[in-house]
């Protein structure tokens, strides 16, 4: 094929070299430019990958390109590009998902924020955030959630806050601006965040063909013998945790005087006694909430019931404290940022006497055997040994919150540990409680009968250990 070279020129500069014309001459196999051109266009032709010049001076003599096909890329032959960019912006590329795939090496992908359906696709470790599943069940509200195996019938998960009034994100502060006072917490709370209702939701009928709940039997813990002097000799679980409120608030009224009979020592009833239900979960604070605010508006309204209120909000704010303090509340110095001035002198000859009650202090020991036979201790008697195991005997109270946490039946995390971080005074306050144990004696068993039903106790009456 031989054109004019001015002919070749003016074509590739005016249409661009994929004009129909130069891909022609491209395409051939032998592209001549004659010479018989004036003027001196080309100086000399030099050749590149897939091109080879012949006859360089193409001012002089009739040049020849000769153009390899498979080097150049043109529309009809096949080419491999390495090391060339797509801009993407004004280009599309256009085939099916398998093709995609298979030009993937086979890796099927999906896009970032694109709606695609997964089907038949293994998640491993899976971490979802916020997520709103649909179909045979759904759940929402949650943060981090691994999945197992979905049954046949699929599923229906929906999860509850349980073991607080309210969420997180309704406090009122940003948690590192949390105040270390109770009262400016629980001011700001009342004002301004309101508990929310209980949602009822029946559990629906669930089995497959290798299990069925309707097979469970009952898991109970091996009889063992409480003393009948117990203060809290009442059996554990959802059931029991409602009838326990039912009958605290309905059944016997004893609400009412709460706040005048909080500080008993003896029985059942000079108390609520929600406290191990709600640290087992088996009750929430906000059962127990709207429980009371239903008694308040239906029979009646008076200090006692705020009490109750009052009392979980202490529960809620030491909940909060350890969010915000973090593992501070474990350790001797507390979460006040105080150097502990006391120098401890930790005799365990002197503790192993607390723990076993056997001080010689009358109103101590009796407290500390009903720990120690029961597993509860009321909370008058709890503020009293704590101040005699630290400021009497001069002993680290971490020592004493470790105790309780291995005997309280009611133990909780974050109540346990900020109140006695409290009564040490390196905690919500900056000074510790100094409690006259004889004085409290007179007080709060002025008659003698809550000493005299632990200490007249014979050694190995009891055989009762937590």
């Amino acid at each position: 094929m031989v054109v004019k070279l001015s002919q070749f020129l003016s074509t590739s500069l005016a249409d661009g070299l994929d004009s129909e014309l130069v891909t022609g001459i491209i395409a051939s196999t032998d592209v001549a430019l004659d010479s018989g051109t004036t003027g001196n266009y080309i100086a000399e032709i030099t050749g590149g990958p897939g091109i080879t010049a012949l006859n360089a001076s193409a001012h002089e003599a009739t040049a020849i390109i000769k153009v390899d096909s498979a080097t150049v890329p043109t529309n009809t032959n096949t080419a491999t590009l390495t090391n060339k960019t797509i801009n993407l912006t004004n280009n599309t590329l256009t085939g099916t998902l398998g093709q995609f795939n298979a030009a993937l090496n086979g890796s099927t992908f999906v896009s970032l924020d694109g709606a695609e359906t997964l089907t038949n696709k293994t998640l491993t470790s899976p971490v979802l955030n916020t997520p709103q599943l649909v179909g045979p069940g759904s759940f929402s509200k949650v943060t981090t959630l691994g999945l197992r195996d979905q049954t046949e019938n699929g599923f229906d998960l929906r999860l509850y806050e349980d073991q607080n009034l309210f969420e997180l994100e309704k406090l009122p502060y940003d948690i590192e601006e949390l105040p270390l006072i109770f009262t400016h917490f629980r001011k700001k709370v009342e004002k301004n965040v309101t508990i929310r209702n209980i949602e009822k939701y029946e559990i629906p009928s669930y089995s497959t063909k290798e299990f069925s709940f309707k097979k469970l039997v009952n898991v109970e813990h091996p009889k063992t013998k409480l003393s009948n002097k117990s203060a809290y000799p009442f059996i554990g679980g959802e059931d029991d945790g409602i009838k326990r409120l039912n009958s605290y608030l309905w059944e016997t009224n004893n609400i009412e005087n709460y706040k005048e009979t909080r500080n008993g020592l003896v029985g059942t009833e000079y108390s609520s006694k929600f406290s191990a239900y709600l640290s087992l979960g088996c009750i929430s604070p906000v059962q127990v909430y709207q429980e009371v605010k239903k008694y308040e508006k239906e029979v009646k309204k008076n200090s006692s019931t705020y009490w109750i209120i009052f009392e979980l909000l202490w529960r809620e704010f030491f909940r909060y404290v350890y969010l915000k303090a973090e593992n501070k509340i474990f350790l001797k110095n507390g979460i006040n940022g105080n150097i502990f001035s006391k120098n401890f002198n930790n005799n365990i000859d002197a503790f192993t006497a607390w723990k076993n009650g056997e001080t010689g202090q009358d109103f101590i020991d009796a407290n500390m055997i009903e720990l120690k036979k029961t597993g509860f201790m009321s909370n008058r008697g709890r503020q009293n040994v704590a101040s005699y195991l630290i400021n009497d005997l001069d002993i680290n109270w971490v020592w004493g919150a470790s105790y309780f946490e291995k005997h309280l039946i009611d133990y909780d995390v974050t109540s346990n540990w900020c109140n006695w971080m409290y009564m040490a005074g390196v905690g919500n306050n900056t000074r510790n409680w100094v409690f006259n144990p004889e004085r409290q004696s007179d007080m709060y068993d002025k008659d003698g009968l809550f000493r005299s039903n632990w200490l007249s106790t014979k050694k190995g009456q009891q055989n009762i250990m937590f």
